[in-house]
């Protein structure tokens, strides 16, 4: 994870994620108060810790600062959160260099942001670190602070990442918002590592009582008008809530919440009741006059009206008490004035009660509930009933509220939603739905997603106009949507047949249900036409009696965005051999959706996943686009789906191809529900790289590929898509195996979903457009700068080692210059060069199965040699020993001969990309050991066989003589494996099996022969041979 520096003067960092006008934060990612020191606190300078009037505070003084670093193990710092910082200062007004900076780094380090404090108060700064300069300013300062140098103070910040990928970023000091800066330009997600806090001013300290940081989480926004508060949706008041806010009488609060659980203050209710009975210009226009002398000023037009209206008297002495929470008995009281039933003759609280009772105004509410979710529903009964009116002091019932506000209330079956009905075409315009043979205008509503449900709702009556207010579905639809893939294959129009939580089920289809295809109803179908291939199936019982009376079919096709046509309104489509949308809207309707926004055809763009339902007759279209994809390096794949960074996606019913392998990078674009639509083969630095050795075309089937050995070590067959864009050029793929382009060289390459190659580049020399640029050269590999002669920089270039015979397939790899030899000449291509550095070079294989393995490459002592059969089911050499300091075994290539090895023996190897051995050179032969220096002192390949004689193991030091003694002379060769980590293994002779193991310093004994390996006076390789 990226470490999330920053300096200040006090100075803090923090991170980003996702904007919403309204955020809550969850549990602390941190809670840091010092009480127990500084813990995991990084400190520099020396910051102390002291009581400041009883609380532990660090104390900084100029330069001196505290990090936090959190663990790998700590989730939750890569998203959104807000930082929170406790502290005080002697001088909020310190002049000369910023006082405060919170600096926030980006993941990918393009950009950072720096947030000031100093006597002008706040600022932002955008540091792009590849300018000489800051490249951003906003905004200016945002004015002093007239802060108390004696009290504490809070500093939060708020980072956010907006759905436009700019970021905004929300300064607040002791809870009031001081700045608020939204960058447009923003390149990427900052992401931070943690939290620092330093001190910057000379002379003024400054202390820090505690950090605080909270993870910010989104809520979402109601995408239709109509829809409930997220946190109303399944409670007892979801309809009240919704009804009384779309009716202008009970709110939200700022938040988008509606809170049912919480209660209601007196001026709350009372400002609820007004609106109810329509009064609000009235209390408008009575601002600033209120007989009770607690009200504020907001709020006195509201009291003053209910009290002119009889509503409410007071509380006695003047007071009204507005911010008491309001009780259930005052509640019924205030609304059974408002309706007119107190006639002067009911008893507080009892006749109140009773005559609420007998109205229905109690009716769902219980005995002690005063939450704002019973109080709406106190509200919504009281919209129904009649109110009392009089007419020369006789009392009679008069109309309800709604019908004073000439609002209505039904109950039918939606069977015409503008696009589609029961009976065949739409009958009503497309802002217009039927419920029971009346038309309805939708007004604000999503009154078309209910169709073939019986709904209750409540609309206006202009003038015989209907306008619908609010819509929703009644207790009596039973609905069952079904997955295409969860659908038995035997279902017919007289039964479905499906299976739910792997359980199959089956409910009958009534002889006269409808059947609604891709947005349109027919009255025929078929049984083939009930089994979707991609989609979904809806059914609906909208009577209860169990039997289905509207069938929904979505059924489809899926279009991955090529390119678009605005003269012609054509969206073709990436997928080989797949459909093309055409979304001319001459006669047609056409809906389209991203997530919930409805969007424009300009909107569309390359590389979006549409799903289209399109009707029958191609008069009604609904496409539900998505731009969401993900690449990365495959953890985990499955016939169900892939994991990238630990995240599962699942295979869209579209796929054809899902033989995704693990270690794989892919770019996987999803479709609306999250599923992969469609995947394209490469890299992280933006292409898939292999070596193609050839190519085919068959002139009977008409189907042509090419062999590659790719990048992943694999040698795989690839068919070509019906056209390949090579280079800057769309062919044919008869045409591009026709014109002799495909001759064995490296290619950069993409697979479309069904595994075909859509794109092939190639290396040219002065390239231009999808080429890629090329150059070849001979020379030495030089280890101290990874580069050819200085010139061509290949610390993180992807290396193909290619034989010089190609069909020597055994000896192609994938590596990276790690695996070339310092000081070695080879003949090098190297390709998509930025600034001298390549992204991928390919270098003849210097290794055969005739030379002899690297002199520098660790040693392998063998322990056992047993044969073995390979892959190709050949008897070959199998060798069990140890090197590069672990337990290895190998088999030997068949045409390698091995029969002069023996246990104990030391060899070094060369192996192939199958991990076979192509090679050997026999260093010591224990049946035949004799003592040598090969190479002298001043040799980097030297190899030592002697004897010990003298062994410090606590200084890792030893002595041993070429002769055989132990006796210390003057030839007597000394080595030291302190300097590396050398590799040691033991070859204890007195044991009967498994002789060799993993050995340790104190191993090496006066009187065992030793081997090593060294260069010079290094030492890599101790193999100690023990009697």
């Amino acid at each position: 994870m990226k470490k999330f520096i920053a300096i200040l003067s006090a100075l803090f960092i923090l991170l980003s994620g996702i904007c919403v006008e309204a955020v809550e934060y969850g549990t602390d990612l941190l809670n840091e108060n010092f009480d127990s020191g500084f813990g995991n606190w990084v400190k520099e300078g020396n910051p102390t810790i002291e009581s400041v009037k009883g609380t532990n505070a660090v104390v900084l003084g100029e330069k001196e600062t505290v990090t936090y670093n959190p663990k790998v193990s700590e989730l939750g710092w890569e998203n959104s959160y807000r930082a929170t910082f406790r502290l005080k200062t002697k001088d909020w007004s310190a002049q000369g260099n910023p006082t405060m900076l919170f600096r926030m780094k980006s993941q990918g380090g393009s950009q950072t942001y720096l947030i000031y404090y100093n006597s002008n108060g706040f600022g932002i700064q955008r540091l792009n670190p590849t300018l000489p300069s800051r490249d951003f300013f906003a905004q200016g300062w945002s004015g002093s602070i007239n802060a108390d140098a004696s009290q504490w103070h809070d500093i939060s910040i708020d980072a956010i990442r907006n759905p436009d990928k700019s970021m905004t970023l929300r300064i607040y000091f002791d809870g009031e918002k001081q700045l608020e800066v939204t960058d447009t330009d923003a390149e990427e997600m900052p992401i931070t590592g943690g939290v620092m806090f330093g001190n910057w001013m000379k002379d003024n300290k400054v202390y820090l009582d505690s950090v605080t940081v909270q993870p910010i989480i989104i809520k979402n926004e109601t995408s239709n008008p109509d829809d409930p508060a997220p946190d109303a949706v399944g409670t007892a008041y979801e309809e009240d809530a919704t009804l009384l806010r779309l009716l202008g009488i009970m709110d939200n609060y700022t938040d988008k919440l509606f809170k049912g659980d919480f209660i209601m203050t007196r001026e709350e209710f009372v400002k609820c009741v007004v609106s109810m009975l329509g009064y609000d210009e009235m209390a408008k226009s009575s601002s600033g006059k209120c007989d009770f002398t607690d009200v504020t000023e907001e709020m006195t037009g509201y009291i003053s009206t209910a009290e002119y209206l009889g509503i409410i008297s007071g509380t006695g002495n003047g007071k009204f008490e507005p911010e008491r929470a309001i009780t259930r008995d005052e509640a019924v009281k205030m609304l059974v004035c408002a309706l007119g039933y107190d006639m002067g003759d009911l008893a507080y609280p009892l006749g109140y009660k009773m005559k609420a009772a007998r109205i229905g105004l109690l009716d769902g509410i219980g005995e002690q509930d005063t939450s704002r979710g019973a109080m709406a529903r106190l509200i919504v009964n009281a919209l129904d009933i009649p109110v009392m009116e009089s007419t020369n002091n006789e009392y009679s019932r008069g109309k309800t509220i709604l019908e004073h506000r000439e609002i209505y209330s039904g109950k039918g079956i939606l069977t015409d939603d503008g696009t589609t009905s029961y009976t065949g075409a739409s009958a009503v315009s497309k802002d217009s739905v039927c419920i029971d043979h009346v038309n309805y205008m939708k007004g604000s509503t999503s009154a078309n997603k209910y169709f073939g449900q019986k709904v209750s709702y409540y609309y206006k009556d202009t003038n015989g106009d209907y306008e619908l207010i609010y819509i929703r579905p009644t207790n009596d639809n039973t609905i069952y949507n079904i997955d295409s893939e969860d659908i038995d294959p035997t279902t017919t129009k007289q039964k479905f047949i499906f299976y739910n939580n792997k359980k199959k089920k089956q409910i009958k289809i009534s002889p006269i249900c409808n059947y609604i295809y891709n947005g349109k109803a027919y009255p025929e179908i078929t049984d083939t036409e009930l089994l979707p291939k991609d989609g979904n199936v809806t059914l609906i019982d909208n009577d209860g009696d169990k039997k289905i009376d509207t069938i929904l079919i979505s059924d489809y096709m899926t279009v991955v965005v090529q390119r678009i046509s605005e003269n012609t309104k054509t969206v073709y489509n990436m997928i080989d051999e797949g459909e093309n949308l055409i979304l001319d809207e001459n006669e047609k309707t056409i809906e389209m959706y991203n997530g919930n926004e409805k969007i424009g055809f300009s909107q569309i763009k390359t590389g979006d996943v549409i799903k289209a339902i399109v009707s029958k007759d191609k008069e009604y279209i609904k496409l539900l686009i998505s731009s969401k994809n993900v690449s990365g390096i495959i953890e985990r794949a499955d016939k169900e789906g892939v994991v990238i960074d630990g995240t599962e996606y699942k295979f869209g019913k579209n796929l054809a191809n899902t033989d995704f392998g693990a270690g794989s990078t892919y770019l996987f674009r999803l479709d609306y529900e999250g599923r992969i639509a469609y995947a394209e083969y490469s890299m992280s630095k933006s292409n898939s790289y292999g070596y193609m050795t050839n190519a085919w075309y068959d002139n009977n089937t008409k189907e042509a590929g090419i062999k590659v050995f790719t990048e992943t070590g694999e040698w795989k067959n690839f068919e070509l898509a019906k056209k390949v864009k090579f280079n800057n050029t769309s062919l044919k793929k008869e045409e591009l195996c026709g014109e002799n382009k495909l001759t064995p060289q490296l290619i950069a390459y993409t697979l479309n979903s069904q595994g075909l190659i859509s794109k092939i580049k190639t290396g040219v020399s002065n390239a231009s457009g999808e080429e890629m640029n090329f150059a070849e050269l001979s020379g030495k590999y030089l280890y101290a700068n990874r580069s050819f002669n200085s010139t061509y920089f290949l610390t993180d270039t992807l290396v193909f080692s290619i034989p010089a015979n190609l069909d020597d397939e055994g000896l192609y790899r994938v590596t990276t210059c790690d695996y070339l030899r310092d000081g070695q000449d080879y003949s090098a291509k190297v390709y998509a060069i930025d600034e001298n550095c390549p992204e991928v070079a390919v270098v003849e294989e210097i290794d055969t199965y005739s030379t002899e393995p690297f002199v520098g490459s660790s040693v392998l002592l063998i322990d056992e040699i047993l044969s073995s059969v390979n892959d190709n089911d050949e008897v070959v050499t199998q060798i069990k020993g140890f090197c590069g300091n672990k337990a290895v075994e190998y088999m030997f290539d068949k045409r390698v001969d091995a029969s002069e090895l023996g246990e104990g023996d030391i060899i070094q190897i060369t192996l192939n990309s199958n991990n076979e051995i192509i090679n050997k050179k026999l260093l010591l032969d224990e049946s035949n050991l004799t003592y040598k220096d090969e190479g002298g002192f001043y040799s980097n390949t030297r190899k030592v066989i002697g004897k010990v004689c003298r062994s410090y193991p606590t200084a890792k030091r030893f002595a041993l003589n070429l002769d055989g003694t132990t006796e210390l002379k003057d030839d007597t060769i000394w080595g030291e494996c302190s300097r590396i980590a050398s590799n040691i293994y033991v070859y204890d002779r007195s044991l009967k099996n498994s002789k060799a193991s993993l050995g340790t310093v104190d191993d090496i004994e006066e009187g065992c022969d030793i081997f090593l390996r060294m260069d010079r006076e290094w030492i890599y390789d101790i193999v100690v041979y023990k009697n």
